[in-house]
């Protein structure tokens, strides 16, 4: 009778019990919420203040150390103009600087003016030349810097031709004065791209350079040049420097170095420096500058990226 009686209120009174339950379990929830919340604020306003603290001491005068409008203006300046010359770089580089093709006649006139320069040059600085034969023409040198068909062709240079050896011209003329200029005691060889018929008939193959080409990359026509000369351990890291201090951009693809007495070395693709030559040591490398941004492009400021040719082994002096 008594566990019926139990059973009936409990029967009776069931969704009150199940209510308070609910009831208790809502109140314990939010009492360890309220508790997680109280700890989480501690924590962040612990947090706050650590880096207040370090705000106002990296803010002290004494210390030293002070940020503020005017320091983050002079940075961002900065990083302007880092941006402003990353992008002018990249346009100057693309762009080059583009001469005007002369005349053929001019070109002649102006080539046998540069050949006769350089010739003087050379005999001031006392560096001495290879010897080209005797030519049938009133105009003779010691030495045509790989111009001697050139030169001596009768009916003048083809005007199709002016726009390219008119940039070779420049940048031999370059090349030679920055080895005057270093030092050296002699230059051996320099060699250039063929580019007239004469050029292509020519029995002199030192004065061309045949197993590497012109070629445009995606950024300019870029021309390869070899050259070989003799000169004290001083004059190459001069000439090297001369090199690396032109507006035009050079390459030196490889560059090898000998001492005195020692046997040639074969000619070789891209590669880094040899080791360093004694005391009259005779160095040949193989670089490339770019000249202008297309074909026939000017030499100078605007000059854009140059790969290297090959340089071949030195030989004895």
């Amino acid at each position: 009778m008594q566990k019926e009686l139990i059973k009936f209120y409990l029967k009776r009174h069931m969704l009150i019990l199940v209510g308070l339950l609910l009831a208790l379990g809502f109140v314990g929830y939010g009492y360890k919420f309220m508790n997680d919340a109280a700890a989480g604020r501690v924590k962040q306003d612990e947090a706050f203040e650590t880096v207040k603290s370090r705000r106002e001491k990296i803010s002290n005068p004494d210390n030293n150390i002070k940020i503020d409008a005017a320091n983050i203006g002079k940075i961002q300046n900065e990083v302007n103009d880092l941006d402003r010359l990353i992008v002018e770089s990249g346009t100057v580089i693309r762009a080059g600087v583009e001469h005007q093709a002369m005349a053929g006649n001019d070109f002649t006139t102006h080539m046998v003016s540069v050949i006769k320069q350089l010739n003087r040059a050379a005999e001031e600085q006392q560096v001495n030349l290879p010897r080209d034969p005797g030519s049938k023409s009133d105009v003779q040198f010691p030495y045509y810097f790989t111009f001697f068909e050139v030169i001596t062709k009768e009916n003048g240079v083809s005007e199709d031709k002016v726009a390219e050896l008119q940039v070779q011209l420049e940048d031999v003329e370059t090349i030679i004065n920055i080895l005057l200029r270093s030092r050296v005691q002699s230059i051996e060889l320099i060699q250039r791209n063929r580019v007239t018929t004469e050029d292509a008939s020519a029995t002199r193959p030192n004065d061309y350079l045949d197993d590497r080409k012109k070629y445009t990359n995606s950024v300019a026509v870029v021309r390869p040049y070899r050259i070989k000369f003799h000169c004290l351990s001083g004059g190459i890291a001069k000439s090297l420097s001369g090199f690396a201090s032109e507006e035009l951009f050079y390459v030196v693809r490889k560059f090898e170095v000998k001492q005195a007495g020692a046997n040639s070395a074969s000619s070789g693709g891209m590669g880094g420096m040899g080791g360093m030559g004694g005391m009259g040591g005779m160095g040949e490398g193989g670089l490339e500058g770019a000249p202008g941004g297309g074909e026939g492009g000017g030499f100078g400021a605007g000059a854009a990226l140059g790969g290297g040719a090959g340089g071949g082994g030195a030989q004895a002096a």
